[in-house]
């Protein structure tokens, strides 16, 4: 289970269900960590259910 670990201060990190982006690069699924640190980081996390 990967880590997703932003350490830019201005990163985008995005889970979906149980895959994850950095910046817009894929980072394995599924999730199991989050760390967003300093700056302006936007952190958005969603389920989507069909």
């Amino acid at each position: 289970m990967p880590n997703i670990n932003g350490t830019t201060g201005n990163d985008s990190i995005d889970v979906s269900n149980d895959s994850g982006t950095l910046n817009g690069a894929p980072q394995g699924s599924p999730i199991n960590d989050i760390r967003a640190r300093g700056g302006n980081d936007v952190v958005t996390v969603s389920n989507r259910m069909s």
